[in-house]
């Protein structure tokens, strides 16, 4: 299961405003900024000071050490949030004895704070997040080493993630893979995509 906009919950509105503030920029032209340059941070080769020097750079603005602790700290606030409906229901799969795991590209201090305040990780088997591996999604090599921590085979495996780059890639491994909407469509997706014996109860 990804982690941002899957398990975890969208940004709130005040998390991207404040940081669209801080470089001047509308909230749709900030999160095409962060997104943008966020693939070297999340693989663990920018730190968080040079990540946020570069969106600064692309908005044509300049940020000092103040502001940019500021938005680190924003950044991870903001990605901890998660939805407790599914926690609950991949808890309910580990019970009954299904493997899971975690695979999401998420930068190390986030990584840091989840690993150290958040013991709902251990709803998972596995939790394989880009910045400790040196790999991102959509590279095949990160779907391949979630599958050889977990110790199965891609065939029979479920991958559940937002963004069509991802669930493209783990099919091509063998993978069946949905890609999350909302939970209203969850259920419907899992029947169609040939699981409904882990259909999720409201």
């Amino acid at each position: 299961m990804d982690y941002d906009l899957v398990l975890c919950r969208s940004p709130q509105k005040e998390h991207i405003d404040k940081m669209a503030t801080a470089f001047g920029v509308d909230p749709n032209t900030f999160w095409r900024l962060y997104d943008q340059n966020r693939g070297p941070l999340d693989k663990g080769e920018v730190t968080p000071a040079a990540y946020w020097k570069s969106v600064a750079r692309d908005a044509g603005k300049k940020v000092d050490a103040f502001t940019i602790e500021r938005l680190e700290d924003l950044d991870v606030d903001m990605w901890d949030t998660p939805e407790e409906r599914l926690l609950e229901w991949a808890q309910t799969l580990q019970a009954n004895g299904y493997k899971t795991a975690l695979l999401a590209n998420s930068h190390p201090r986030l990584v840091a704070h989840l690993r150290r305040n958040r013991p709902w990780l251990r709803v998972f088997d596995v939790c394989v997040f880009s910045s400790e591996v040196r790999l991102i999604k959509p590279d095949p090599a990160i779907f391949r080493h979630t599958l050889e921590k977990l110790g199965v085979d891609a065939p029979g495996v479920l991958f559940i993630d937002d963004r069509f780059s991802n669930i493209t890639v783990a099919r091509t491994l063998g993978i069946e893979a949905i890609r999350f909407t909302t939970l209203t469509e969850l259920n419907k997706q899992l029947k169609d995509a040939g699981f409904p014996h882990l259909v999720r109860t409201p």
